[in-house]
């Protein structure tokens, strides 16, 4: 077992695109049947007193990592997920349509966060959906496959002494071993015109990138009106430079329109695996720590509940916690575990393990925002609400993925753009500098 220095482990975005960097299996997969699902999913709450791995939170990382740690048949691996299984939800989640219409944010399996008032949204607090369900936000998203560029990898991985196993090439190779990429159909790309190139896709991957089956007229006109407004067309979004307009994958199963998400690209396929067990409904109350090594903790466990005033129960773990709980599950736990800053967790009674001042601090999301018009063209809206098309499940995969990524000085001019990245310096603060520090050590994961 390592110090806490930070080996909880938190899992992000880039453990579910690199965990699969490993060992294949056939991807090509409608459904799988409950039987097997239910060898891996806990639904009577027995589990073990004691795992070798136990992840917190079975969300969109965490599933993958899950997956990836119980192909050894010899270590055991648990995931405690605060959400439900989202069986009951099924038909919801799987046809991407509904992630407009008929979607879960608002629902049972969202977590309904709700911003800080935003001074320039007129003293709003923004809604800020967040998936609580096995498979997290991808269960709930709107299906949007996209890379990052290269320019901000690199980036991040210049926190970190710009070790390789942070750079883009790093990144790019695990992007592309947890995806199995399709063209689009011939019918899609003659009203579309997709831009691509297959050699930046991955091709025997769990999850799918593909496209809808079904486009309307207007997405074919896209890329065509951005370049008409000096935006120009991107020939390889998925390369490492994403910049200009294209028309992104979608996860999405072209086998039977349905959505592609962490669940059913890591877990469903699976075959029965004694090693795994993901009990769903339970949330992590705080980690349990070895504190006799002075100046190091050591996760030695993890309590949790079925219920905010059910009993608390523990788990004991032989190698690691890992917290995978999202941008805003993870620093939850470590503050209730006394892992953060200083002050916060004394004025909540909270008895103080590790004063790091980064912990919960400075989140920033991208802002969002609609556009309403009329049009006398035909809709998905109007389709879907007139059932005109019959509703097939070709129509009902239809997700709008017209994006356009430009700088800030094609958006807001030289003057503009100067200014806004110096407002963004100067609300850089000193916790943002400890997290640096932080990051330059290096604790990567044995696994």
């Amino acid at each position: 077992m390592r110090s806490l220095s930070l080996l909880l482990l938190t899992a992000s975005l880039t453990e579910y695109a690199s965990a699969f960097t490993g060992g294949h299996r056939d991807i090509h997969h409608d459904h799988y049947g409950q039987d097997l699902r239910r060898r891996n999913i806990v639904y009577n709450g027995q589990i073990a007193d004691t795992y070798d791995f136990v992840i917190v939170g079975g969300g969109t990382a965490g599933l993958a990592i899950a997956s990836r740690l119980s192909e050894d048949s010899n270590t055991t691996v648990l995931v405690l997920e605060a959400g439900d299984t989202g069986d009951a939800a099924a038909d919801t989640i799987n046809t991407p349509v509904n992630a407009y219409y008929h979607g879960l944010p608002g629902s049972a399996y969202d977590w309904a966060y709700t911003t800080v008032t935003q001074p320039n949204a007129g003293n709003r607090a923004v809604s800020w959906p967040c998936g609580k369900l096995l498979g997290g936000s991808s269960a709930m998203n709107g299906m949007y496959h996209v890379h990052p560029s290269k320019l901000e990898v690199d980036a991040w991985s210049s926190l970190v002494n710009g070790t390789t196993k942070w750079n883009w090439d790093a990144l790019f190779a695990g992007m592309k071993d947890s995806e199995t990429f399709t063209p689009p159909t011939s019918d899609v790309q003659a009203i579309v015109k997709m831009e691509y190139d297959a050699s930046s896709r991955g091709t025997n991957g769990p999850i799918h990138a593909s496209y809808p089956g079904f486009e309307f007229s207007t997405i074919g006109t896209w890329t065509a009106t951005l370049a008409n407004a000096g935006v120009a067309v991107c020939q390889d979004a998925y390369g490492g430079d994403p910049f200009g307009a294209y028309i992104a994958t979608n996860s999405i199963n072209p086998a039977n329109w349905t959505r592609s998400y962490a669940r059913t690209g890591y877990i469903d396929p699976l075959p029965p695996r004694d090693n795994l067990a993901i009990l769903p409904n339970a949330t992590v109350t705080r980690l349990l720590f070895d504190t006799s090594n002075a100046g190091n903790l050591t996760a030695t466990g993890v309590e949790w509940a079925a219920s905010a005033d059910g009993a608390r129960q523990t788990i004991k773990v032989r190698k690691e916690v890992i917290l995978s709980g999202g941008a805003m599950g993870s620093p939850r736990v470590l503050m209730h575990s006394g892992v953060g800053p200083a002050d916060v967790l004394q004025a909540a009674g909270v008895d103080v393990q590790v004063n790091l001042p980064g912990v919960g601090q400075h989140l920033q999301d991208h802002l969002s925002s609609g556009l309403l018009f009329q049009t006398n063209t035909d809709t998905a809206a109007s389709l879907y609400a007139s059932n005109a098309t019959g509703n097939t499940p070709i129509f009902l995969s239809y997700v709008n993925s017209a994006v356009a990524y430009v700088n800030s000085t094609s958006l807001l001019g030289a003057d503009g753009a100067a200014s806004l990245k110096q407002q963004v310096a100067d609300a850089l603060s000193s916790s943002l500098s400890s997290l640096v520090r932080l990051a330059r050590q290096d604790r990567s994961p044995a696994c």
